[in-house]
C-alpha cells in the first residue's frame, strides 16, 4: 500500500527536470531502477511508467548500455580467473599476503581462503596453515576462447583456428600442464 507521503514524494520527483538524466545514468552502469526508487523513497511503478511514457528512447538506450556494461563486466571477471598469476598472492618470502593487499584481478580469481590452526600438545598454537582455492582456470580460459572464437566449432567468423585441445593427452595429463598448453596456445594466437 502506497502512503500519501510516498505518493507526494513520487509526484515531486516526476517534476524534477533532471529525472530522466539521473535515471538513465544510474541504470546504464548496471544498477536497477528499483534500487534508485528505494534510495529516493518513491514508488517504482510510477517512475517506471513515467520513463516509458515520456522518455522511452532514452530509458531503453540506458537499459541497452547496462546490458553491454554487464557483458563487459562478466568478461572481465572471466579474464581475471583465466589469466591470474598465483604468485601475486604471496610476498617475497613465500607467505600468503593479507587479502586486502591482493590486486583486484587476483581477488576475483580466488573462491575461498581456508585457515587451519596447528596445535601441539602442551605447546598450544604453534602456527597455522592457509590455503587458497581458485575458481576453475581451465573453464575460464575455455569461456574466453569461445568468446573470441578461437576454437574450431565456435569459429564462424573466419578467424585463424587454434587447435588448443589436440595435444592435451586426456585425463592422464596433469591440470597444470593442460593449463600451460592452453595459455601457450592463446599467447601464440595473440602474436599472430
Amino acid at each position: 500500500m502506497i502512503t500519501q507521503e510516498e505518493k507526494a514524494r513520487t509526484l515531486k520527483k516526476l517534476e524534477d527536470p533532471t529525472l530522466c538524466a539521473d535515471v538513465c545514468a544510474y541504470v546504464s552502469v548496471g544498477n536497477s531502477l528499483i534500487d534508485l526508487c528505494n534510495i529516493w523513497q518513491v514508488t517504482y511503478w510510477t517512475v517506471s511508467n513515467y520513463m516509458y511514457k515520456h522518455h522511452k528512447d532514452e530509458y531503453e538506450s540506458a537499459m541497452k548500455t547496462r546490458g553491454e556494461w554487464i557483458d563487459m563486466r562478466i568478461l572481465d571477471e572471466i579474464k581475471s580467473i583465466g589469466l591470474v598469476d598465483i604468485r601475486l598472492a604471496y610476498d617475497e618470502n613465500g607467505r600468503l599476503k593479507d587479502p586486502r593487499e591482493w590486486p583486484d584481478a587476483l581477488a576475483r580469481a580466488i573462491s575461498a581462503v581456508e585457515s587451519e590452526d596447528i596445535i601441539q600438545k602442551g605447546a598450544g598454537l604453534v602456527g597455522y596453515t592457509k590455503r587458497i582455492k581458485m575458481w576453475d582456470k581451465l573453464k575460464a580460459l575455455e569461456l574466453l576462447g569461445r568468446n573470441r572464437g578461437l576454437f574450431k566449432e565456435d569459429n564462424t567468423q573466419g578467424r585463424a583456428l587454434v587447435q588448443i585441445f589436440q595435444n592435451l593427452g586426456g585425463e592422464a595429463t596433469p591440470v597444470e600442464e593442460r593449463i600451460n598448453l592452453i595459455e601457450s596456445a592463446l599467447r601464440n594466437q595473440l602474436k599472430k
